[in-house]
């Protein structure tokens, strides 16, 4: 009996990025921009955050154990709650693939992608107690999941910090622009211990939108209503019938910016930042150093500290940039 002897032909497993290698790297990268959503902005996570239980982030509905929600919809996981484990998913599935997937699509999120950060309440959990100062950048905070998130946000090349302020917010001013001072300070520290080569500069915008052309605080007077159940809420301590000085918390909202803007200036480095606000109506008429009568800025709303903002930027070299208002 004849026998014949097969010889099995061993498996041959893909190494490092399997077929991917193959192409030329512009290819690759264009692969990864797709797949990543490139243009669509990243958000800091707000709805599991740093202090949520390991059982809420668990069943989070956009970032769960159990999400199956593919797109925009899943933000950026920039912390994890296990060390050694990586749990990203939906938009972000391709940085899980393997480790030299991860490295070149990571460089072409961080180098490519855009990152918001919006001061609402819940911003807060990624901030500390401690009072800031421009004299010298605060440490990061002592939460393992905090300093992940700020070393992760150091590494995107585009980083914009929005205050998501319009014409009917009824938020606290003086609170908002300090989450943003106090943001910006986290930035430039995690910049300084990443200690790492900037190829390209980095970008950082500030983006203040309708802060000096809404109701509050500049411009209490057009509508009683809305500061007086401000007050009431804010404030609750005022006899009934009194409203809040809204002078003085619109003049500390001006300098909490201010200092923002001296400490970009101080710790900046080569990073690039501009400042966007839109401008009341009047703007353009009034010069830089031209005295503005106080009746008029009350009519014109925040004018006075938007002239002084945009001095402020020129000193730091700040780039200011003031958009029209449509109302």
């Amino acid at each position: 009996m004849l026998t014949t002897t097969v010889k099995s032909v061993p498996t041959i497993e893909p190494k490092g990025t399997g077929c991917l290698e193959h192409l030329p790297k512009e290819i690759r990268q264009a692969i990864y921009a797709y797949c990543l959503d490139i243009d669509e902005p990243v958000f800091i996570k707000e709805c599991c955050g740093p202090t949520s239980t390991r059982r809420a982030r668990a069943s989070c509905k956009k970032h769960g154990d159990h999400c199956s929600k593919i797109g925009r919809g899943n933000g950026l996981t920039l912390y994890e709650e296990d060390k050694g484990t990586i749990k990203v998913h939906g938009r972000f599935s391709i940085l899980s693939v393997s480790r030299s997937v991860n490295t070149e699509a990571s460089w072409v999120l961080y180098t490519q992608g855009k990152l918001i950060v919006r001061s609402t309440s819940t911003l807060q959990a990624y901030l500390s107690e401690k009072q800031c100062t421009f004299f010298r950048l605060p440490n990061l905070p002592p939460s393992e999941f905090v300093e992940r998130m700020w070393l992760s946000a150091a590494r995107f090349r585009k980083v914009c910090f929005e205050l998501p302020w319009s014409k009917l917010t009824a938020d606290d001013p003086v609170e908002c622009v300090y989450r943003l001072y106090e943001a910006s300070a986290f930035l430039m520290k995690a910049w300084d211990l990443l200690k790492e080569e900037t190829v390209s500069l980095r970008t950082v915008d500030v983006q203040l939108h309708e802060l000096y052309t809404a109701v509050l605080p500049f411009n209490s007077g057009s509508s009683f209503k809305m500061a007086y159940e401000w007050t009431a809420y804010h404030q609750p301590n005022l006899r009934h019938g009194y409203i809040a000085d809204f002078e003085v918390i619109g003049e500390e909202a001006v300098n909490i910016i201010e200092r923002l803007v001296y400490l970009v200036g101080r710790h900046g480095g080569k990073s690039q930042w501009s400042v966007i606000a839109q401008a009341p109506r009047g703007y353009d008429m009034v010069g830089l150093n031209e005295e503005i009568d106080a009746s008029t800025d009350k009519e014109r709303g925040g004018l006075a500290g938007l002239r002084s903002l945009e001095g402020c930027c020129r000193m730091n070299d700040v780039y200011f940039e003031a958009t029209s208002s449509l109302s």
